[in-house]
């Protein structure tokens, strides 16, 4: 409810946590970083900010703000989440090593072709498109193979599998 938020706002009540502050578009980066700043000088508010290291200064320093750093992800995080999404997929165990080995060299063809460091949402991405398409990884015949591939590919394809799963629940 508007109201309740509202009031609690004005109570200085809430927590601002803004995350993936790397993920929006260069031209709003003054917009954010003026908003924060207004937010802060107007109200008591607790704010949280969250981007990738590469950004960090940036917003440390247009922001006058500290700084704590996380734990990036690495590969024994890597290595755990794809056990888990396969898991969940039911894979026995004896499948589980070969699928990670086959995720693990394509995704370090994604970060080759990135400046990104390891991104959770990007392997989330290849692994739903793994189990549930068998494109790219598999060898399967997919519209770019995988010497062509963009990162602007693997979401289309992504989002193409969302839309196709949306698309199959509306039947």
């Amino acid at each position: 409810d508007h109201e309740v938020f509202k009031n609690l706002f004005n109570a200085n009540n809430v927590t601002l946590f803004l995350d993936g502050l790397d993920e929006i578009s260069p031209t709003y980066k003054d917009f954010i970083t003026q908003l924060t700043r207004k937010i802060r000088n107007m109200t008591q508010i607790q704010q949280f900010l969250s981007t990738r290291t590469y950004l960090m200064e940036s917003f440390k320093m247009s922001l006058n703000v500290s700084v704590i750093h996380l734990k990036p992800f690495d590969s024994s995080d890597r290595k755990e989440f794809v056990a888990k999404f396969m898991e969940h997929q039911g894979l026995n165990d004896s499948k589980v090593e070969q699928e990670l080995d086959t995720i693990q060299k394509f995704f370090d063809k994604v970060l080759s072709r990135t400046c990104d460091q390891d991104n959770p949402l990007m392997l989330r991405m290849i692994c739903e498109l793994h189990f549930e398409k068998k494109r790219y990884i598999l060898g399967e015949p997919s519209i770019q193979s995988l010497n062509n591939f963009t990162i602007l590919s693997l979401y289309k394809e992504f989002i193409e599998l969302k839309y196709d799963i949306m698309k199959e629940k509306c039947k």
